[in-house]
């Protein structure tokens, strides 16, 4: 009787060790920040408006495609932005430091300095990223702040321009 107590008395503090260890390692695991992005962008990147969607493809590497809308008052048109970028910087708190092309699209001139006030533009801007991103492994949101060097191909000039992003993480 008193080996079966014993080993009764042995499986259950072995489980309760077991049991333990479990839970203990699920709270220590690190938390990694979700990998999607989708996100509108004011100015930046984008010149005017953008809708963009950015991919994680390591932990510290992005790569990135937006869309942007251009109204008539600044460069009437459309674009496409294909961008990657590298984050410097732990858990939700980034240095971000990218470049890109935007391929603009436009059937009037622009009022902006660095497209050719001339006609039509269709045409790429190298673009890049200088900026801060906080986005939280706990809390789905993105939020980027930035200065966006830009050199237009079609025109020969170059300007700087600052943006803000909002977004959802997933």
């Amino acid at each position: 009787m008193r080996s079966i107590s014993t080993f009764v008395l042995l499986l259950l503090i072995n489980s309760t060790i077991v049991a333990q260890q479990i839970e203990s390692s699920e709270n220590n695991e690190a938390i990694k920040s979700p990998k999607n992005s989708i996100y509108v962008e004011f100015a930046g990147n984008g010149i005017s408006y953008s809708l963009n969607y950015d991919y994680r493809i390591k932990e510290k590497i992005v790569a990135r495609l937006g869309a942007n809308y251009a109204p008539t008052l600044v460069a009437p048109g459309v674009g496409v932005l294909t961008h990657g970028s590298y984050l410097f910087g732990k858990e939700d708190e980034f240095f971000e430091l990218g470049a890109g092309l935007l391929y603009v699209f436009s059937e009037e001139p622009a009022l902006v300095p660095f497209v050719d006030n001339s006609g039509s533009i269709e045409g790429g801007i190298l673009t890049g990223t200088i900026g801060y991103r906080y986005q939280s492994a706990k809390r789905p949101v993105l939020f980027k702040a930035s200065l966006t060097p830009f050199y237009s191909f079609f025109a020969d000039r170059m300007f700087i321009s600052a943006g803000l992003s909002i977004g959802y993480t997933f």
